[in-house]
């Protein structure tokens, strides 16, 4: 995976949430280890009189159960292996055969807080009788500087957080890598709760059923942003343009989104999809928010 790399202080952190719950559920824990670490030819530096480090976990996880599972970790150098291995056991830890969906989802929820400091996250990458197999993938860093358009939208959708908004949009970004399905939903929900609140202050009205790109229309004529309400060509493009993204958001939610049944073959979401999405609905959200803004600035001036 590239050149990034998982310091000790994350592996350090894993190991604590490692620490805090069973490796595997359903599977007896040196046949677990034995996966990954050849467990039954390794030595055991810690009991001179064992012969293989398998026997020593037999003596300390279930006879005498004086090991937690950071002693066992750190036994078998997690902290220094590669890689590889580090991120094979986090994957084999959250098989399907190894516990259930629920588990799965805290424990991957749980460690991707630390792993995303590296770039990292434990993803749904695929399926076994429809259960969620999670891989390691590569992913933004949560401290990165490369994702400074979230901390402005975030701020301008908190200052104006009405009927749910700023909450839409942390749920967006939430799920962006880890539900990417989930993430398109709100990305969609998010537009269509600023429009909504815009026309409402704007003394105007939208039906039950109106589709995102009417309430957008609507939305945009109480801000003077449809392309109709101007003569120039440049701004008649741009704001054209806006109302095409808006169009896309919601044709993106209905192909790929949760909300709808799917068919034999669905069309599964990717992370880059719901980023996509998640990131056009933003950028459009700030915008009218921002616009409404200086709309109620220039009435109280």
């Amino acid at each position: 995976m590239g050149e990034r790399a998982v310091s000790e202080l994350t592996r350090r952190a894993v190991l604590d949430v490692l620490d805090t719950c069973e490796l595997s559920d359903r599977i007896d824990l040196v046949e677990f280890i034995s996966g990954m670490w050849p467990v039954e030819r390794m030595s055991s530096p810690y009991d001179g009189d064992l012969c293989s480090f398998a026997d020593a976990m037999v003596r300390h996880t279930r006879r005498n159960d004086d090991w937690t599972n950071g002693d066992l970790l750190r036994h078998l150098g997690l902290l220094g292996c590669s890689q590889r291995r580090f991120f094979g056991l986090l994957e084999a830890a959250l098989h399907p055969r190894t516990r259930g969906e629920e588990e799965q989802r805290w424990l991957a929820d749980t460690i991707n807080g630390p792993l995303r400091r590296d770039g990292f996250a434990l993803l749904p990458t695929g399926r076994l009788s429809g259960y969620p197999i999670y891989s390691v993938q590569e992913v933004t860093p949560s401290h990165a500087s490369g994702a400074p358009a979230d901390a402005d939208i975030s701020a301008v959708l908190g200052a104006f957080d009405e009927a749910g908004v700023q909450a839409a949009w942390m749920k967006a970004l939430e799920r962006r890598d880890r539900d990417p399905e989930g993430a398109i939903t709100m990305a969609r929900t998010l537009l269509e709760k600023v429009c909504k609140h815009i026309i409402e202050e704007a003394s105007g009205s939208y039906g039950e059923n109106d589709d995102l790109p009417k309430l957008y229309r609507a939305a945009a004529e109480k801000l003077n942003l449809a392309p109709s309400q101007h003569t120039e060509e440049t701004f008649k493009v741009i704001l054209g343009n806006c109302q095409a993204v808006v169009q896309g958001i919601g044709t993106i939610r209905n192909k790929l989104g949760d909300s709808h049944g799917t068919g034999r073959k669905p069309a599964r979401p990717q992370p880059r999809h719901a980023a996509l999405a998640v990131n056009l609905a933003g950028t459009m959200a700030a915008f009218l928010v921002a616009t409404w803004a200086a709309r109620q600035a220039e009435k109280a001036a």
